[in-house]
């Protein structure tokens, strides 16, 4: 029943903000932008999670994986941050 009662939250607000006059394509825009710029620290997270062997116990993800995984959540920062640093109004 949750699940009904957010996906008619989040209806009666697009159509709210289509109202409105907001611009649909600006909006989509930024929600993938703070989509990226979220992704980092998620993927850092888990990371930390899937290496850690009290947590994970013998699933642990092991050595080259942790390499492999910091590098994507490195990439993605970097990446964020020259999103921010080359924006021009």
């Amino acid at each position: 029943m949750r699940f009904y009662s957010v996906l008619t939250f989040a209806t009666l607000l697009g159509v709210l903000l289509n109202f409105l006059a907001f611009d649909a394509i600006k909006m989509l825009y930024w929600s993938a932008v703070i989509n990226g710029v979220a992704a980092a620290p998620a993927v850092a997270a888990v990371v930390k999670l899937a290496g850690d062997k009290r947590a994970m116990g013998r699933f642990a993800i092991g050595p080259a994986l942790r390499i492999l995984g910091w590098a994507t959540a490195a990439v993605m920062t970097l990446t964020a941050a020259c999103v921010f640093l080359t924006f021009k109004n």
